[in-house]
């Protein structure tokens, strides 16, 4: 799939979406976040490194009473809680962080959702 730009947008985003539409693979549609009020502790379980396939990896962090995800070499962006399950960041990038958990409250699977595609994050 190609996706041609001529203002630097999203590109591979969008490539990627187009490609899971056309091979009949799930994709989650952009929507309106909201930020709710949650338990701190109930976030402290989701702090650390993550391995993204093909992509490197990402840290979710806590610093001053606020969340931020990071990349090595990225811009490290605020985020908020839009259930005790799932996180977004603010600004610019539509990036969503979810979370399974199992019967004891532990983090059971992580998933990092970009440009409508959701992907498995392995916990270093």
């Amino acid at each position: 799939m190609i996706v041609l730009s001529n203002n630097q947008g999203d590109a591979n985003n969008v490539s990627g979406a187009l490609s899971y539409v056309a091979l009949g693979k799930p994709v989650v549609i952009p929507y309106e976040h909201k930020a709710v009020q949650v338990d701190n502790a109930a976030l402290q379980k989701f702090l650390g490194t993550y391995t993204i396939p093909y992509s490197g990896e990402v840290e979710i962090s806590y610093k001053d009473g606020k969340y931020y995800r990071g990349r090595k070499g990225g811009r490290t962006m605020e985020l908020l809680p839009e259930s005790a399950t799932k996180l977004y960041c603010t600004g610019y990038v539509d990036e969503q962080f979810e979370f399974e958990l199992d019967a004891g409250g532990r983090v059971k699977k992580a998933y990092l959702i970009q440009g409508g595609i959701k992907k498995p994050l392995t916990k270093k």
